[in-house]
């Protein structure tokens, strides 16, 4: 299975966060990769990503189907905690090839 990436956007923040958290995943070797996102910090956004590993996601999948992770950042004198969730859910695209049907021999009627 490959690997999955999903991201989460802070904007209106007046400084680039390094410490961009998501639950329940961490920077797992071989699971889960963190990218802060302050490369890329913009006009008060920035946005940070979390790559799940195809090894991770067989492992989810076991489990449940859905899950849900939530980023989360913690902004101002104020301690005020900005989060996103996002839900993904992990299907198994399977295909099979079924035998031919034996076609029935044609009928004749005569009178």
């Amino acid at each position: 299975m490959d690997s999955h990436t999903i991201s989460c956007i802070f904007a209106d923040i007046p400084e680039p966060r390094i410490d961009v958290l998501w639950n329940p995943a961490g920077q797992k070797e071989d699971s889960y990769e963190l990218h802060d996102g302050t490369e890329s910090f913009s006009g008060n956004t920035q946005m940070s990503t979390l790559a799940i590993s195809g090894e991770q996601l067989v492992t989810l999948k076991k489990s449940t189907r859905s899950h849900t992770f939530t980023c989360k950042i913690i902004v101002g004198t104020s301690k005020t905690a900005v989060t996103d969730t996002q839900t993904i859910s992990i299907y198994t695209p399977t295909a099979s090839i079924t035998p031919p049907r034996k076609m029935s021999t044609p009928t004749t009627i005569t009178s």
